[in-house]
């Protein structure tokens, strides 16, 4: 539920918040650099198949959740939310530049997605 979206990304806004300056060269590089390629790829992946897994077993205990393929919807979800940390700390979206701001509207985004008729 959204309650807990929002403790999740209480967490991860205060880890990119005190890694920002790490985070945001990672965001911005890890394709260049093969080690780094590697180590974010396979985090971003692992996200992806954690969420993909949710979505099915969501649907499968008939839960509502947004029609289409699971791992489209796992990776949109994932990848939209790397970029909208990265955007909102690096000030480029001035809607995201307070935490909470961020925090609410990752945690509206994902709960809205994944029950998608609740």
């Amino acid at each position: 539920d959204e309650t807990q979206f929002r403790q999740n990304f209480s967490a991860t806004v205060r880890l990119w918040t005190d890694h920002r300056a790490i985070l945001s060269g990672v965001v911005e590089s890890w394709r260049l650099d093969p080690e780094v390629s590697a180590v974010w790829g396979t985090m971003m992946n692992t996200l992806v198949e954690h969420t993909r897994a949710r979505i099915e077993r969501d649907r499968a205990a008939g839960l509502p959740v947004a029609d289409g393929d699971a791992q489209g919807i796992a990776e949109t979800l994932v990848w939209s939310t790397e970029r909208i940390h990265y955007v909102a700390l690096a000030g480029i979206a001035p809607a995201l530049a307070q935490p909470e701001q961020m925090i609410e509207r990752l945690a509206a985004l994902w709960a809205r997605t994944l029950a998608a008729s609740r």
